[in-house]
């Protein structure tokens, strides 16, 4: 038997309360930390990658990456063309003095193309880009025509 003047004990919502802050807080912090659309690249010094391909064997070429870099560009003004199979080109032995390395993973393209526009007449399209090498490919950061 119960004892009537007994006093009861009320339920404390505090702690589920704390319990629940905490949960949110905790899952703020983990979204804040883990972020799959922000894909982090670090950056290289010249001597930290040179160390890099040596202890790898791996070959960093800066013909191949200034001609990757070049031609990434080229094919993404080549599709706003409006008639892109007119598209006169610098020659590829002239493509290297257009590109200008900023570092390992950045690079700026200014060059230019003669093409039909939309009257059929060619004229001449000046160009800078500069893009940005994220490990997983290329991504244009900056495009300017004149």
């Amino acid at each position: 038997m119960s004892n009537s003047n007994t006093p009861k004990k009320k339920k404390s919502s505090v702690g589920p309360v704390f319990l629940a802050i905490v949960l949110i807080v905790g899952l703020y912090i983990v979204a804040e930390i883990v972020r799959p659309d922000e894909v982090k690249v670090p950056k290289f010094t010249t001597e930290q990658l040179d160390s890099i391909l040596q202890e790898t064997g791996l070959h960093y070429s800066k013909l191949s990456s200034d001609y990757t870099a070049y031609s990434f560009v080229k094919d993404n003004i080549e599709a706003g063309l409006k008639s892109p199979s007119t598209a006169t080109w610098p020659p590829k032995t002239q493509w290297m003095s257009h590109v200008e390395e900023i570092d390992f993973q950045h690079f700026k393209v200014i060059s230019h193309v003669d093409a039909q526009n939309s009257f059929g007449a060619v004229g001449r399209m000046n160009f800078s880009a500069e893009i940005t090498f994220d490990g997983l490919g290329y991504k244009i950061s900056e495009a300017i025509t004149y």
